[in-house]
């Protein structure tokens, strides 16, 4: 379990975390803490503005950190997989419902037959 625990915060980290913070960064380079302090003031959900403004930015660090070390920046995310097998007495016969389609088919046939001969 320890091992799942570090890496759903290395995925919340890389998603939630490093896009407000480049978007922190950028504010302060443009216009101080008082910049920053705007977003708080002013937007409805700060946080999400903040994630939104960084995400493109946070997109090239991750890139960058996957070029020193694959899944790195962008985390692989376990998925679980699983099949169920199903009995062969449960599934339909195919090959009644696929006479019975040819043997329509070929109704279907001689009647047109019909029709274009008269």
């Amino acid at each position: 379990m320890p091992d799942s625990s570090v890496r759903a915060f290395h995925l919340k980290v890389m998603q939630d975390a490093l896009p407000m913070g480049m978007a922190v960064v950028e504010r302060v380079r443009k216009g101080g803490i008082q910049k920053v302090m705007e977003v708080f003031q002013s937007a409805k959900e700060p946080f999400a503005e903040l994630k939104m403004e960084g995400d493109l930015a946070a997109g090239v660090v991750r890139q960058q950190l996957d070029n020193v070390s694959p899944g790195l920046g962008n985390p692989v995310k376990e998925v679980k997989i699983s099949v169920e097998e199903v009995a062969l007495e449960e599934k339909t016969p195919l090959m009644p419902i696929l006479l019975r389609i040819e043997e329509r088919l070929d109704l279907l046939k001689a009647y047109l037959d019909e029709n274009n001969n008269s």
